[in-house]
């Protein structure tokens, strides 16, 4: 079925551009750049093609099989439906930032629990269960986020079900997380003040992460495209 979704690409690209996507001076060469070249996108040679109509056609020429559409019924519907969030090419920047960040969180959910364990091993009372709470919350989510990063690789058309089942979740675990760090870090103040404007800004950081970067690098690695 991919393989015809390709083929049908072909002939779309070429209503829409009047040229093939493909095009050189003999079979052998179109058959080099089917597989050595991406077309020129289609924005570039036809900017008043909608720009759902190009990225659905360009999707149908992708190189990998499963960047492709599953089949003509699905590209049928994605041209019919609102556009929904999809995934850019692997090797544009703009996935990559979303990519970075979600390292990045997982990174910082590392050293909330580093933290946390100091300041447990520094005071007494709640900073234990701080501890446990801010390990057992970053270990949630970076099984989420991990979890999301092995679909992007390995299954790229659920993506987009994915994150959206997903998001939910991974805010509410994200902001209990900070809201702990913060209240472990104000039971540090008396004894490491230092320590403790870390930690709180820490959890500031975390929090911000996920209400503010977290929904811009998703919108810039995922077009409203109907792709």
């Amino acid at each position: 079925a991919r393989s015809d979704v390709f083929a049908l690409g072909v002939l779309l690209y070429e209503y829409a551009c009047g040229v093939h996507p493909f095009k050189a001076r003999d079979s052998l060469g179109v058959a080099a750049r089917v597989l050595e070249h991406d077309p020129v996108p289609i924005a570039s040679l036809r900017p008043e093609v909608p720009a759902a109509v190009s990225a659905a056609i360009e999707r149908c020429l992708r190189k990998r099989p499963a960047e492709r559409w599953p089949s003509a019924v699905e590209l049928a519907l994605a041209l019919a439906a609102p556009a929904p969030l999809v995934p850019q090419a692997a090797g544009e920047p703009r996935t990559l930032w979303w990519r970075t960040h979600q390292l990045g969180m997982m990174a910082l959910y590392a050293v909330a629990a580093g933290l946390a364990w100091h300041i447990k091993e520094w005071t007494h009372g709640g900073a234990a269960a701080a501890f446990v709470a801010i390990g057992l919350a970053g270990a949630i989510n970076g099984v989420l986020r991990g979890h999301l990063l092995f679909t992007w690789w390995t299954n790229r058309d659920a993506i987009a079900a994915e994150r959206s089942r997903i998001g939910s979740m991974t805010l509410v675990v994200d902001l209990a997380l900070a809201a702990v760090l913060a209240a472990a870090g104000i039971l540090a103040e008396p004894a490491r003040p230092l320590a403790a404007t870390v930690t709180i800004a820490l959890a500031a950081a975390i929090a911000l992460a996920r209400t503010i970067v977290e929904p811009a690098t998703t919108r810039a690695a995922f077009d409203r495209t109907g792709a």
